[in-house]
């Protein structure tokens, strides 16, 4: 479901996150709900439906799916920058910045980066992001950083 989102395969993608929001709501499964929203927010961003994505990563938040919280702040802290929603992105940041203090990994830092660089629209920030993912395997979020600095 996740890697059909982060391809850009709309159909394919909305397919399983349907799928699997019926099957986990029907079981009571919020975990599984959650990390649909999270697809769905991925997908949704990449589509540049920003309110979409805004209101499923903030499902996830607000329901405190646990796990799933880190996956949805980057796609609300997106959202919220590209709508000009700058509370939104500052609640995302705050919220990001709070568990990056006591797990300061080098993934959390360098999404903090880039959250705080939509904040600010510094590219020392984008920088900083590419070089802290750089570190990791993270490398759809290291992309995203990297097309941060080319479109911004």
């Amino acid at each position: 479901m996740m890697l059909a989102a982060w391809r850009g395969q709309e159909q394919e993608a909305t397919e399983l996150i349907e799928a699997t929001v019926r099957e986990a709501t029907t079981r009571g499964q919020g975990f599984s709900a959650g990390f649909a929203d999270c697809a769905a927010a991925v997908l949704y961003n990449a589509q540049g439906r920003y309110g979409d994505a805004r209101d499923a990563a903030r499902r996830v938040l607000e329901h405190q799916v646990v796990g799933a919280g880190a996956f949805a702040v980057p796609e609300l802290a997106e959202s919220a920058a590209r709508t000009g929603e700058v509370a939104l992105v500052r609640t995302a940041l705050a919220w990001l910045s709070e568990r990056t203090r006591m797990t300061p990994t080098k993934w959390a830092l360098g999404i903090e980066a880039r959250v705080r660089a939509l904040l600010t629209d510094d590219e020392a920030g984008y920088l900083e992001s590419i070089e802290q993912l750089a570190r990791t395997g993270g490398r759809v979020q290291l992309a995203r950083s990297h097309r941060s600095t080319e479109s911004g």
